[in-house]
């Protein structure tokens, strides 16, 4: 299944509204997302679906529940970065309750991701990566566990 995911409302209609040969012969469409669609979706896989969120949050669950990553703008990642850092104009907690617990943990990897694919040493980020994977943080709380580690 080809997939694209966007925030916005200019979807057609529901997936519920199609047949299965209408999916199969379509070459694009665009649908609301609704978490119910997915297992539908996976039948047709030369269709490409292009899913319409309403919000960061919906776009987050989506991307999830299609074992898909996000894709943040290069805003997004530097106000997430200078949230993190306690320098930015926007706290990090405004911008995790933006995204749902899912896009705060995607943006959180995506950060480090990045930082590594720069070559900067991501080392001192590692426990607190580790804390949200694995320990059970919320993401929401990055910036606090990024303070109680030392690293602002």
């Amino acid at each position: 299944m080809i997939l694209d995911i966007r925030i916005g409302r200019e979807y057609r209609d529901s997936i519920r509204k199609y047949t299965d040969e209408q999916l199969d012969a379509a070459g694009t469409v665009e649908i609301p997302w609704e978490p119910s669609a997915a297992d539908r979706m996976g039948r047709h896989p030369n269709t490409r679906f292009v899913l319409f969120a309403p919000d960061a949050r919906a776009a987050a669950q989506a991307a999830d529940r299609l074992g898909r990553g996000m894709d943040f703008d290069a805003v997004a990642l530097e106000s997430g970065r200078l949230a993190l850092a306690g320098k930015g104009t926007r706290r990090w907690g405004d911008i995790a309750a933006g995204l749902g617990p899912v896009g705060a943990r995607a943006l959180v990897l995506r950060l480090v991701a990045r930082a590594i694919e720069r070559g900067n040493n991501v080392h001192a980020m590692v426990p607190v990566v580790e804390d949200i994977l694995m320990g059970g943080a919320r993401a929401a709380d990055a910036d606090i566990l990024v303070q109680s580690w030392g690293l602002r």
